[in-house]
């Protein structure tokens, strides 16, 4: 995407540290802080499997969004 995580997490409103932390498979984060930097990125989040423990970020996918149809 050509972007860089300082760029990302000023988009975000996010600290770069955070960005970092998420990419690094960080435990846990907030909704609506996922959903600001998903939202800068074009993306959604789809949950494919949610296992019988407490889900981590590692259950997550991330895809990018389509693109819509005219």
């Amino acid at each position: 995407m050509g972007m860089t995580q300082g760029e990302l997490a000023e988009r975000a409103s996010v600290t770069r540290k955070w960005i970092s932390q998420m990419e690094n498979g960080k435990a846990t984060a907030q909704i609506g802080v996922l959903c600001r930097v998903l939202g800068v990125l074009h993306a959604r989040l789809e949950i494919v499997h949610v296992p019988s423990q407490r889900p981590s970020l590692r259950d997550l996918v991330f895809a990018p969004l389509e693109e819509p149809t005219s």
